[in-house]
């Protein structure tokens, strides 16, 4: 399932040149929990890579 947010996230990943990426870095695009949500469905559809948990 696509949403606003996970689109918005997904075009930001796109257009950076980075390829590490926090929670914080979406923290302007929704809540804490609600951008972790989208970023585990991300991660579910194998678009997105979990390199660790936590800082």
């Amino acid at each position: 399932m696509v949403t606003s947010l996970g689109l918005r996230i997904a075009q930001r990943i796109a257009r950076s040149r980075r390829d590490v990426f926090l929670r914080a870095d979406f923290s302007d695009l929704g809540g804490y929990d609600q951008v972790g949500r989208t970023l585990g469905v991300i991660v579910r559809q194998a678009k997105l890579l979990r390199i660790s948990q936590g800082l």
